[in-house]
């Protein structure tokens, strides 16, 4: 019997720090594969990335969203104010990252962080964002592309 998918949306804990980072790491080891040099990508660590988020998320300088499957964490986003100078940073939210686990991709739930009233921070911060990402990624340009709004 294949067992169901039970996806949800919610604000990252501290104790997402290690699902965060573990997708951090591996998406970033199949995206940029062929691009950025192997033995880069090799030596990118679940431990110091872990360090990271423990520190983002402790310090709650941006909004963390985390997409998880019943307990496992596939995917996650992060916003915080825009870093642009020609951009009001109580206006405009930057979007830092949409993450998710390689085999979750092209499946739709990338978008499901496209939307920031349903992330409920639209009351900080308008509807107004931005992608800070970098469109030269091969697997995610399609996503991106759809983002674009322009």
């Amino acid at each position: 019997m294949k067992r169901q998918r039970i996806m949800i949306i919610r604000d990252a804990k501290l104790r997402d720090a290690r699902g965060i980072a573990e997708v951090h790491v591996r998406s970033w080891q199949a995206a940029y594969a062929g691009i950025v040099p192997d033995e880069d990508l090799a030596r990118l660590s679940v431990d110091l990335r872990e360090q990271f988020w423990a520190q983002i998320l402790s310090k709650g300088l941006r909004a963390t969203f985390v997409l998880v499957n019943r307990d496992l964490v596939v995917g996650w986003s992060g916003f915080g104010p825009a870093r642009d100078e020609d951009c009001d940073p109580i206006l405009v939210a930057e979007l830092h990252g949409i993450y998710l686990l390689p085999e979750y991709w092209s499946m739709g739930y990338g978008n499901s962080f496209t939307e920031p009233q349903k992330l409920g921070f639209a009351k900080a911060w308008s509807r107004t964002w931005f992608s800070g990402c970098s469109r030269r990624i091969l697997a995610p340009a399609a996503f991106m592309k759809r983002l674009d709004t322009d």
